[in-house]
Parts: structure tokens; C-alpha cells; sequence
């Protein structure tokens, strides 16, 4: 049988060795607080650790409209990536070519190689 660490991190929280939640622990406070309508997911969201009662009413909601998957699903937000592949095969090459070539000379050749790209230093 599989089994998972499950610890508490200090701050009070619980999370699973990749410091997420697992399926499992989700589980048990959906269960829960559908077992127990009366007792407010805020209560049960901090008697199992949760920073963010919010955290756990997301989870029952997400249950609700999607069963299990709905426990498991990623959620998939942010920042679109400013390099597309083009741009990773020219930095590829550049540091390929000259291993000592500096993020300033990568920004300049991308800058100069595809017209109209922005870039900032952190996204290199």
C-alpha cells in the first residue's frame, strides 16, 4: 500500500513532502465538512492547520462541481512565458557558441535578433 509523510511545517501548517497539499489530505477536510454541515469550514479548516480558511471552502466547492478530480486539478494562472521556443534555440546557441557570454549580451542579441520583444533580465 502507497503511503505519504504528511508534516507540519513549523507554522502550523500541514502539507505532504513536496510541501502541497495531497489529494488525501484535501479529502478528509471535504469529507468532513460535508459530514458536518453545522460546524463552519472555518472551524475545520483550523483544526487541520489551514493558514487560509478560504483554502478549504475552495476545496468543498471544487468537490461539489467535479468530484475527486476536482481535488486533484492544478490550476493553471500567471504570467504567460515572454520566450517562446525561437528565442530559447537562440539562447541555446548564443551560450552554446560562447559560455562566457553575459545576460546583458543575451537581452541585446534577443532584442536585436526579434523586433519588438521586451525583455527584462529575469525572464532570461
Amino acid at each position: 500500500m502507497p503511503f505519504q509523510f504528511i508534516y507540519e511545517d513549523g507554522k502550523g501548517h500541514v502539507l505532504n513532502e513536496h510541501e502541497h497539499y495531497s489529494y488525501e489530505f484535501k479529502k478528509i477536510i471535504v469529507d468532513e465538512c460535508l459530514e458536518k454541515p453545522q460546524i463552519p469550514t472555518t472551524v475545520i479548516a483550523a483544526k487541520y492547520g489551514l493558514k487560509v480558511p478560504r483554502t478549504a471552502q475552495r476545496w468543498v466547492e471544487a468537490f461539489r462541481k467535479h468530484g475527486d478530480e476536482g481535488l486533484m486539478r492544478k490550476q493553471h494562472g500567471g504570467r504567460k512565458p515572454v520566450l517562446n521556443e525561437s528565442h530559447k534555440a537562440y539562447l541555446t546557441a548564443l551560450f552554446d557558441d560562447n559560455p562566457a557570454a553575459t545576460i546583458d549580451e543575451a537581452i541585446d542579441g534577443l532584442t536585436k535578433d526579434f523586433v519588438g520583444l521586451e525583455i527584462k533580465r529575469s525572464a532570461v
